[in-house]
């Protein structure tokens, strides 16, 4: 029989296709290969990126493949069904995820709270820490709990640089002391069963201007946000760790509102004990190109002559600088009087054993208006008197009736 169309014998032409086919075979590998390709078509090789991983997909599960050695552990998303197979040691399973009848056990990492408790109920000096390298730490109290549903906590602390490393290690997994803390206050006062937070690492500045805290406080021109921030970290026995972030105002005085740290209050033991930038410094207190008002500062110097029983003695002197903006911060009608300072002597037991009265020796033109290089002389009188068991000299500095009173604190011999 011949072919009409070329005159070719229909065996020629059988001949030719089984050539073509057996061509074809050759060049496109074993039929029955059973390595693994990808999308593409491409063998997939140990080590290769995830992203050129074979991704598999049936209609229906009548369409999956044998499940054996060579399919084992692979993962089908099955069309018709809405779900996922995958090819087990039993054979074909339907992955189910958390609930009750889950077969793929998902570790969950530790139950944890966590909050501060207790501090220096918003005194700024009481309860710093002298860390001995130039640094100052804040002490607290604090509680915690941490739990583990599916295993064991293993670890549970401060993370005090949030760099995801424990710093303090709590000594339970819940509690609310540590029973082996003894904390040495820069005051003298011991505090037992307490923690520390570096003020060097974890504090924020904001700046704000025109700032109330409340009804009763009076505006800030210009003040800083201060914030100290750390972890608390709970680690379990799979290696899932959970944290909780506390965020609090500086003295970490949880139960009070944040203040605006205006250009005189920068001048109290706590603010100076921080590493404030120079630049939010420099624009706080009025220097160079800021336009708030410049913060009046007020140095505050151990007098040379030592303390005695007896009245009359030097204690302590002020020197007054940065007055360009004096009668910002000084109304002068502080219950009829000028501005004004208020002095207590310490002992080594930290009590207020003397208050002074009638201290001030102004040295100056005009009390009301002080210009820089004046100086108060803080001086002893008869009664209630500091001597030498007296160690620290606290000073109230008020300007006015509308501002609270900042505090300096310095040794005293």
């Amino acid at each position: 029989m011949y072919c009409l169309y070329n005159n070719i014998p229909m065996k020629r032409i059988k001949t030719l296709l089984l050539a073509l086919i057996m061509t074809t075979m050759t060049l496109s590998g074993c039929i029955g290969n059973s390595d693994v390709e990808t999308s593409e078509g491409d063998d997939v090789e140990l080590g290769e990126s995830p992203d050129d991983w074979p991704t598999y997909y049936v209609q229906s599960s009548g369409d999956l493949p044998t499940c054996d050695s060579s399919t084992l552990g692979r993962l089908y998303y099955v069309e018709d069904d809405v779900n996922f197979q995958a090819c087990m040691s039993t054979g074909w399973e339907v992955v189910d995820i958390g609930g009750a009848n889950s077969n793929i056990v998902l570790n969950q990492p530790p139950i944890l709270s966590a909050k501060v408790w207790s501090t220096s109920g918003g005194e700024t000096y009481g309860y710093l820490v002298d860390d001995g390298d130039g640094t100052m730490s804040i002490a607290f109290m604090m509680e915690w709990f941490a739990y583990d549903l599916d295993g064991t906590v293993t670890s549970v602390g401060i993370d005090q640089d949030m760099d995801g490393v424990v710093d303090i290690t709590f000594p339970s997994n819940s509690g609310a002391i540590d029973s082996q803390s003894s904390i040495q206050l820069a005051n003298g006062d011991t505090l037992n069963g307490g923690f520390l937070a570096p003020l060097e690492v974890g504090t924020s500045y904001s700046r704000i201007t025109d700032f109330t805290e409340d009804d009763e406080s009076p505006l800030v021109e210009c003040g800083l946000i201060i914030q100290k921030s750390f972890f608390v970290i709970a680690s379990d026995d799979s290696g899932a760790s959970t944290t909780i972030p506390i965020v609090a105002p500086l003295n970490l005085n949880v139960e009070g509102s944040y203040r605006a740290v205006d250009g005189l209050e920068v001048q109290e033991e706590l603010y100076q004990s921080l590493s404030i930038p120079q630049a939010d410094l420099d624009w706080l207190t009025g220097q160079g190109s800021s336009t708030c008002p410049t913060g009046v500062t007020f140095t505050v110097v151990d007098h040379p002559d030592s303390l005695t029983s007896q009245g009359g003695d030097n204690i302590a002197t002020i020197t007054i600088s940065n007055t360009a903006d004096w009668s910002h911060w000084s109304d002068n009608t502080d219950w009829g009087e000028n501005w004004k300072v208020d002095a207590y002597c310490f002992d080594s037991n930290d009590q207020y054993t003397t208050r002074i009265e009638a201290i001030e020796t102004f040295n100056g033109a005009d009390e009301d208006s002080p210009q820089d290089g004046d100086t108060i002389s803080i001086v002893d009188n008869t009664n209630n008197n500091c001597d030498s068991s007296h160690d620290r000299l606290q000073l109230y500095i008020r300007m006015d009736q509308h501002r609270e009173s900042i505090s300096i604190v310095i040794p005293i011999s």
